[in-house]
């Protein structure tokens, strides 16, 4: 009897871990769609205002647009091989296709972290060092931190596959079980690092915009008149960092965290990585519109009359052309 019980038991554990494997890989396909969107929407806007794209200052957030809506797209195939072969225990998923299926989710983490703290940064110093940061060239500083990305992007990748074995891991549903632990352990840090990197900075902005709330009138109209060119880029950057924090920073730091104690909750938490950056893509499409006045205005000129959207497009383009 005690032996039935157990295997309900087990038999009803196993049954709950496929529904919610199952609710996670289809909620993951719905976020790409909406990400591939929304990121899509964002890239067309900056085709269409064209000095938007020259604009520097949102330089790091255009390529962090388009680097969201290639993981969208080409991490596509995996999430779709792990919502068709999850459905149905035993699970027991081909070694050789995760691996290399997954290849986006493991650049693109690396990638969008290091944008991340380079715009952590870059608004770091536009507000506490303004005369540094006007003396840097935001071009060649975007594509410097972009190549960067890419480099320790592909260093992962071969780490991963230099370190990781390809064996069958049954009854598991993400990549995590997938590579080895030596990487693991190397993933979870350097993201960890990063991520405390990104905290410590966004804190530093946060409050420096809320000191300048609680300035006095004089004082406030000194800033507004010195800071007008960065104040819509503080906006946007302000909310992709909170974004980030929130789906990708604080569960890398976390998890990263518990891993280097010695308990290994990747296994448990299935495709988290993915879900954390996919939501995090779509959030960001969403923040460009709604806090940047610019963007805001290029996407109503979307659904207005030709020769309004020609002039709104116009208007924007000579406001841009004066924002750092």
């Amino acid at each position: 009897l005690f032996a039935v019980a157990e295997i309900v038991a087990l038999t009803r554990s196993l049954f709950i871990v496929i529904l919610l494997h199952i609710y996670i890989n289809c909620l993951i396909l719905l976020l790409q769609f909406t990400g591939i969107t929304c990121n899509g929407t964002i890239m067309y806007m900056f085709y269409k205002a064209k000095l938007l794209k020259k604009n520097p200052a949102l330089r790091l957030l255009l390529f962090v647009a388009i680097s969201d809506f290639l993981f969208a797209s080409s991490s596509l195939p995996y999430s779709i091989y792990l919502t068709a072969f999850t459905i149905t225990p035993p699970i027991n998923l081909s070694p050789h296709y995760i691996m290399f299926s997954s290849i986006p989710l493991t650049l693109q983490l690396k990638l969008k972290l290091i944008l991340t703290a380079a715009i952590a940064l870059q608004r770091t110093l536009a507000l506490f060092l303004p005369l540094l940061y006007r003396k840097q060239s935001s071009s060649a500083y975007s594509i410097a931190f972009l190549l960067f990305g890419i480099s320790f992007g592909c260093i992962d990748l071969f780490l991963e596959f230099a370190l990781s074995p390809l064996v069958e891991k049954p009854n598991c549903a993400t990549i995590v079980c997938f590579v080895s632990e030596q990487f693991r352990d190397y993933w979870g840090t350097s993201n960890m690092a990063l991520g405390l990197f990104i905290v410590v900075f966004t804190a530093m902005i946060l409050f420096k915009l809320r000191s300048m709330e609680k300035l006095s009138g004089s004082e406030r109209a000194r800033v507004k008149k010195e800071g007008h060119r960065f104040h819509q880029a503080n906006r946007t950057s302000a909310g992709m960092l909170l974004s980030s924090l929130l789906f990708i920073i604080m569960p890398s730091v976390c998890v990263g965290f518990v891993e280097m104690i010695g308990y290994s909750i990747s296994r448990r938490l299935g495709p988290f990585y993915t879900f954390g950056l996919l939501c995090a893509g779509t959030c960001n499409g969403i923040v460009y519109v709604v806090l940047n006045q610019d963007m805001r205005a290029v996407f109503k000129s979307f659904f207005s009359e030709p020769a309004k959207s020609v002039i709104s497009i116009h208007l924007i383009q000579s406001r841009s052309s004066t924002i750092k």
